[in-house]
């Protein structure tokens, strides 16, 4: 991506095409990415030795079962293992030469084969990058859930979660996102995204189960605002004029370089918050998607991208 944007940074609308491919992609593409190879051509050159038939116990690229039960560690737990060896299997693989976000990527690409639908990382800090449900708790919900302060549903009180699940997990997981009775958005944590706000929300359904469930099949709710809609609410309040470093509305040549690591990698930034900007700009209640239009429309406001305009 990074080198396909540089190439064609001159042909506005041949880098906006690129863009738009993204953005629609539902698994991440299985081309080299920045800062070493893709979790593929790792898998095709090395991991497949043992994962493409299970061999010496390693779990069978496609078996859906054997990677739901490894799923519940995570990308960094996962990726700690393959780093370390595990049972029969060797440090990094038996293959020295690979580095921590190569072997990270390699384990994204076989859960994706085998069900999953983990985003390939972009950087070796991507990798830690999802918390799970019992992370997110401890770290925040724990505050109001676990003592059921403001008429939050207690950790683990099913009774008191049935009734907000009868309309589906979507459902609840918005309800979150968006904040509700005395609930700020995201639970007063902008910097959570819609995976870990739903993983939480298993978790605290069933503490003992949902474990098992929080990153496997996980999804983001699906965006109600276009990109447009989502800058001209918030974002032009600093990109229209550049603000404190922020790019302007349109200006392709200062969104490029901000690009060049991949549309995934700039939603994940602006999702944490950065430089003068704050986690999500500031409005928690947008989704990961909303934001992945609002970027799309700020590189391009003429293109008629998926979800951007």
């Amino acid at each position: 991506m990074k080198n396909m944007l540089t190439k064609y940074s001159k042909h506005p609308l041949a880098v906006t095409a690129l863009l738009a491919i993204a953005a629609m992609s539902v698994l991440p593409s299985a081309s080299a990415q920045p800062g070493g190879r893709s979790g593929k051509e790792v898998v095709d050159t090395v991991c497949a030795k043992c994962h493409a038939k299970g061999e010496r116990g390693a779990p069978k690229i496609g078996d859906k079962h054997a990677w739901l039960t490894r799923a519940e560690l995570g990308l960094g737990g996962l990726t700690q293992h393959a780093v370390s060896g595990v049972r029969k299997m060797p440090a990094h693989g038996g293959s020295p030469n690979l580095t921590d976000l190569e072997i990270g990527r390699a384990i994204t690409y076989m859960v994706n084969q085998s069900g999953g639908q983990w985003t390939e990382p972009a950087s070796a800090k991507d990798i830690a990058a999802v918390r799970t449900g019992q992370q997110v708790v401890q770290a925040q919900c724990v505050k109001c859930h676990e003592g059921g302060a403001n008429g939050a549903p207690r950790i683990g009180d099913r009774d008191a979660w049935i009734p907000r699940l009868k309309r589906g997990l979507d459902q609840t997981v918005r309800s979150a996102i968006s904040g509700h009775g005395g609930m700020p958005p995201r639970g007063d944590k902008a910097d959570l995204t819609d995976v870990e706000v739903r993983n939480a929300i298993l978790y605290m359904y069933n503490p003992k189960a949902a474990v098992r469930l929080e990153p496997w099949g996980a999804k983001e709710v699906p965006a109600t605002l276009t990109g447009q809609q989502v800058v001209q609410a918030q974002c032009h309040k600093c990109h229209q004029d550049g603000l404190h470093g922020a790019p302007r509305i349109g200006d392709r040549d200062a969104w490029v370089p901000r690009l060049k690591q991949g549309v995934e990698h700039a939603v994940r930034s602006a999702i944490r918050g950065h430089g003068g900007m704050p986690p999500r700009g500031d409005r928690a209640d947008l989704t990961d998607t909303e934001i992945r239009n609002a970027i799309l429309y700020m590189y391009n406001p003429n293109a008629t991208s998926k979800g951007g305009k």
